[in-house]
């Protein structure tokens, strides 16, 4: 089973969040990344998960994001 994590990562002109709890993944889209970067934060805390911001995984061959790149 995998562990609970909440990855961030951007595809295109979306920004996707996934949950990853008890073994089952949800996969949300949002079109602005400060709604994907505050939702998957949220879901950092509720799982407990350290409070640093969510790993960033790129889709699509997209290039990664780091958290200087972010815009706040």
């Amino acid at each position: 089973m995998q562990p609970n994590s909440v990855t961030l990562s951007s595809d295109n002109d979306d920004w996707i969040v996934v949950v990853v709890e008890d073994g089952e993944e949800l996969q949300r889209s949002f079109k602005i990344q400060s709604h994907a970067q505050n939702w998957s934060d949220g879901q950092r805390i509720r799982l407990g998960l350290d409070s640093g911001p969510a790993d960033m995984f790129p889709l699509s061959g997209d290039r990664p994001v780091s958290a200087s790149q972010q815009d706040f």
